[in-house]
Order: C-alpha cells, then sequence, then structure tokens
C-alpha cells in the first residue's frame, strides 16, 4: 500500500471515523495486477476532513459528489447514488455505512472494502467472484444497468481483465443480451472511448471486442471491425479476417495502446477494398475507415492521425529497398507521426497473426531492423529542419526574402541528402549545391 495513502487512513481514524481502500484496488491486487488507482472512502464528511487535514493542500472541487482532495489524494465521503432516466449522471446523497456505499457500485468484484488492517469487507461475494473469474451485477442487474447503461460496456470490458476464463453470471448474462441496445441511446460516445482504451492495457483485448460482436455492439461502436466478421482472408490466410485482426493486436504489447488499436484495425479495409481476385489498396481503404470510426468515437487528432497512418502504411515493402528510399519512407514516417519501429513491430504481429505462414524468427526481426539501422546509421535526417542550413542561411546567401522559392530549395537540398546522407557533415557543401543548381 502506498505510504501516504495509509497515513491519511490512519489520521482519519485517529479523528474518531471510518476509513477504507475500496474499489478497483482491490480488484487489482486479487487479480495480480499492479494497482493504478487507490481510492480511499470514509465517513467522515467533507466538512470534517478540512478540519482534521487543515494546512494540507485541499481541493474541495468535488464538494457536491462529497468528494475531497488531500494533497492529490481523493477521498469519497460515504454515498449513496439516486438515478433519474438512464444518463448516467447520479444525485449523490451522503450514506451512512460502509455497505450503502459498497451498494451502489456497479460489479461485485469493485464492490470490496480493505481496512487498515487488511481485514475484507465483502458484503456481495466479490472476492470469491475474483478469484472464480465471475463477472456479476451487484444487486438486480436491471436496475444496475437502467442506473447507467455504461455498466454493460464496462461489464464486457472486465471480461477481458479475466482473460478467457471469465464467466458471465446467468442473470447478468441475461440483462448484458436484452438490454445491450441501449448503450447505442444513452451512453456517450467520450464513455465508450475511454472503455476501450482501459481495455487495450489487458492481456488479452480481443474478448472485449468479440464480446461487443456477441451483444450485437460492435455494429455501431466499431462498425469497420464488425464487417470483417465471418469474411475470408482469402488464399495467404487461414484465417477470417476478424480473427486476423484480433490476433495482431493482442501480440503486440499493451505498453503501447494506440498502436495495439491499428493492429485491431489494420485489415478493416478488406471487405470493402476485395474486387473478386484480390484486396488490393485495403490498407488505403482501411486507413479512411479508421479515421471515420474513430472520429465518432471522439478520439483525438493526434491518435487518428497515428492510428490511420499505421493503417495506411502496413503493407509498404521493406525488404529490398535501397538505403536511400528506406530513409526517404522513414522521413515521410516522421512526416505522419509514425515510428519506424512502431511499424516494424505492426508488421510482425501482421505476420504472426497469419495462420497460413510461419511467424518471423528472432533471426527474421534481426534482420528487417538492421536494414533500418544500416539506411540510417550515418546520419538520422528525417526533415528539413535536421538540415546543417535553414531558411536563414539561404535568404542571406542567396540575398532573398522569405517566400515558396526558399522552401522549394531546402526540399531540393533534403532530397540530396537522401541519397547521401554525408553531404549534411558541413553547410558549405550543402550552400555549394544550392550554388550549382542556381
Amino acid at each position: 500500500m502506498d505510504k501516504k495513502h495509509v497515513e491519511i487512513i490512519k489520521k482519519i481514524i485517529s479523528n474518531g471515523h471510518e476509513a477504507y481502500f475500496v474499489g478497483g484496488y482491490i480488484r487489482d491486487i486479487f487479480s495480480g495486477l499492479q494497482p493504478t488507482d487507490c481510492d480511499i472512502v470514509t465517513n467522515a464528511p467533507p466538512t470534517k476532513l478540512v478540519h482534521i487535514f487543515s494546512g494540507e493542500n485541499i481541493d474541495l472541487v468535488g464538494k457536491s459528489f462529497l468528494v475531497t482532495i488531500i494533497n492529490g489524494i481523493e477521498i469519497s465521503t460515504f454515498r449513496s447514488e439516486r438515478y433519474t432516466g438512464f444518463s448516467g449522471k447520479p444525485e449523490v446523497q451522503r450514506a451512512i455505512t460502509l455497505e450503502d456505499d459498497l451498494s451502489r457500485r456497479d460489479l461485485t468484484i469493485n464492490a470490496i472494502a480493505l481496512d487498515i488492517n487488511g481485514k475484507l469487507i465483502d458484503p456481495f461475494g466479490g472476492k470469491e467472484d475474483l478469484l472464480n473469474k465471475v463477472i456479476r451485477f451487484v444487486g438486480d442487474p436491471k436496475k444496475r444497468i437502467k442506473e447507467d447503461p455504461c455498466r454493460i460496456i464496462r461489464a464486457l470490458r472486465f471480461c477481458s481483465l479475466f482473460g478467457d476464463k471469465y464467466h458471465i453470471e446467468y442473470n447478468t448474462k441475461k440483462a448484458l443480451k436484452k438490454y445491450s441496445h441501449m448503450v447505442v441511446k444513452y451512453v456517450p460516445v467520450e464513455r465508450i472511448r475511454l472503455e476501450i482504451i482501459k481495455c487495450l492495457n489487458y492481456k488479452n483485448p480481443s474478448i472485449f471486442f468479440r464480446l461487443l460482436e456477441d451483444f450485437n455492439l460492435l455494429k455501431y461502436i466499431l462498425p469497420s471491425l464488425h464487417k470483417c466478421v465471418n469474411v475470408c482472408g482469402g488464399s495467404y490466410h487461414a484465417e477470417k479476417i476478424f480473427d486476423h485482426n484480433l490476433m495482431c493486436g493482442d501480440s503486440l504489447p499493451k505498453t503501447k495502446p494506440l498502436l495495439r488499436l491499428a493492429g485491431y484495425l489494420h485489415d478493416i479495409g478488406k471487405p470493402d477494398a476485395f474486387n473478386s481476385k484480390s484486396f488490393r489498396d485495403h490498407a488505403t481503404v482501411g486507413r479512411v475507415l479508421a479515421e471515420s470510426d474513430l472520429t465518432r468515437l471522439r478520439f483525438s487528432s493526434e491518435e487518428i492521425l497515428y492510428v490511420a497512418n499505421l493503417i495506411g502504411s502496413h503493407m509498404k515493402f521493406i525488404t529490398g529497398m535501397k538505403n536511400s528510399t528506406l530513409r526517404r519512407f522513414v522521413a515521410n514516417l516522421r512526416g505522419d507521426k509514425i515510428s519506424w519501429k512502431d511499424l516494424i513491430m505492426l508488421k510482425i504481429a501482421d505476420r504472426n497473426a497469419n495462420l497460413a505462414k510461419s511467424n518471423f524468427t528472432r533471426k527474421g526481426v534481426k534482420q528487417i531492423v538492421f536494414i533500418f539501422y544500416n539506411a540510417l546509421k550515418v546520419n538520422k535526417i528525417f526533415s528539413v529542419n535536421n538540415l546543417k542550413i535553414d531558411g536563414n542561411d539561404l535568404m542571406t546567401f542567396l540575398n532573398m526574402k522569405e517566400g515558396k522559392e526558399i522552401g522549394d530549395m531546402l526540399k531540393f537540398v533534403f532530397d540530396k541528402v537522401m541519397d547521401n546522407p554525408k553531404l549534411n557533415s558541413n553547410k558549405f557543401v550543402l550552400l555549394d549545391l544550392i550554388a550549382k543548381k542556381t
């Protein structure tokens, strides 16, 4: 446990109040994960907390939600929630007991508390469900879903946390099936995006995407991926396109969630690009489809650009390129905000997800990486900004004013340097190139 959190709990208790660790922190411990959030709940109201921690850095920004932030650590006063409609935005009221607070939570695995001495408070059997990898709503599943339909997406996400050993409790599964349509109407796309991002940090997010399809949600959330279901991958693949995409994404590192997302979507262009013989241009088509889907889900422009450009580049052939061509290729990737190393990881994952071909060997991966290092080892020049000269040098040298012609000159020099990086060792060599051109 974090020392700062422990000290806060001890201080609250020493002042005559209750305080506990709760929620995701406990869930992650029993799931064998590194806890990311450490939530604290207490029966002390915000006014008491302000008094107890007078002199500390206190923020009451969440006062209406009974949330107090002490030195950057969030503390929630026991609360109950009253929902109207299906907005997922409750009216918050103070609760009397810890069990009242736990009873408002969505899943049993998120409704466990731990006191300072390590004793569990688990009124809904969350620990047993964690150990058995069971997804179960607290109380009436219908009520939990109608309070906040986003809980449908959350329940499916937590299935992927458990891996392929997960089990959805009967009544919970029945309610998920019956009310899944509510996601489309009542859950803001920003919240769906957040659930996708969280899922990408798990070991096997493919479980989440498969469940979205099973519960008739994928066609609304990622329609381009849904179109790949049961579509043959062609003569060079033994697996369907949907399965290929999911295997590709799963094999990419969870430390790079957006790279994984590109993996899950990299071949979404195939169904639309098929021309009765091949999937030619599917990378270009997929790029456009990914932009459309991710824009609708309110991903940021930077996130969309990264994922879409990776998809658009994943069919580029690297082996056999001349060094000068490869340097230009890397420069273009950099212009598209893509690391060539990320592209290599995507291409390797793409190959490894093809059941009709053997995986890349360790030796084969090293050979690909060596191709890049060999092409880039002289000088790492990725744009005109890496040149030994700039626009000011050219304006002085040519006695010209700033304008398009200066930019064209820099592009000319950059192109020459792509062919021979050693030219960039001295600014006067580059200026000599300009002199000869003019």
